[in-house]
This record gives structure tokens, sequence and C-alpha cells, in this order.
């Protein structure tokens, strides 16, 4: 039995790792584009059009939506609070409507993968077709549902 002497022989499995997370980004399960938003800042606001859907690396993200009282000025409504590996800002593009909530970075900088428009919409027109319009249906029924919030 010979003993490695390679003072560059990696730990096991090590190659491996790096070799799947490639394989992950050249199969387009995993966004190319990183972006990232200091703290308080805006990833996108209610009513904007839609042309990217996140995912969090790191940080937190808050989803309101704006209600104007009388006499006042705006109430924002907390909808959610997001933190790593959710995916955001996705109903805009399922259902093309605007968005229906502004999300904002909350106690820190934020980092999110972007998946643009065009990859999106690759992926959702190669599921299943029954996924595609339950998908469409659970969009329009929160949309729904957040216009009662208030």
């Amino acid at each position: 039995m010979t003993a490695n002497t390679n003072a560059s022989a990696e730990k096991p499995g090590g190659s491996q790792k790096r070799r799947k997370k490639k394989d992950r980004h050249a199969r387009g399960l995993m966004p190319g584009v990183e972006k990232t938003i200091p703290d308080g800042g805006f990833v996108f606001r209610e009513h904007e059009t839609a042309q990217e859907v996140f995912i969090i690396k790191s940080g937190t993200i808050e989803i309101f939506k704006a209600f104007p009282e009388e006499g006042h000025d705006l109430r924002n409504v907390t909808l959610g609070t997001l933190r790593a590996s959710a995916m955001f800002g996705e109903m805009a593009l399922i259902d093309d409507q605007l968005r229906m909530a502004s999300a904002r970075t909350v106690g820190g900088q934020v980092e999110l993968h972007v998946i643009y428009r065009k990859q999106f919409d690759s992926k959702l027109n190669g599921a299943n077709l029954f996924i595609s319009k339950l998908l469409k249906i659970l969009a329009e029924n929160v949309r729904s549902s957040s216009e009662k919030v208030k």
C-alpha cells in the first residue's frame, strides 16, 4: 500500500463539492448575477414593473405595503420578513402584473442572487402545465388577499 505524498491532495469530496456547485450554475439552477443592497435600501417598490426575481444569499428583507391614512402619511404594513435562501419578487413574473408590495433591507446590507425574467420564464415554461396553472392561481389568491389587508 502506498501513502499519498501529494502535498496538494484535497480532502475527500472537496473537488466533488466544487464540481457540483459548478454544475448547478451550468444547468441554470442558480443565478449567476449577485447584487448587494445597503441597509434600508429598496430592492423594488410597489407598483413597479418586474424584470427580476431574487434569492437572498445573506441578510433580511421586509416585504410591505403602504396604505394611506386619512390626515396622515402612508402607513406601512409588513406582509413578511425573509431571510437567507428565501425567494421573493416571483409573483409579478408569474402573473405579469405590477409589484404588489415593496421590498427593502432591514438590519444590515443584503446580498441577493438575481434571476432575470428570461431565465425565470424558461424555467416556468418548462414546468408541467398543471404546476404553471397552479402557480398563477396561487399568485392571484395572494394578490386578492393582500388587497384586503389594511
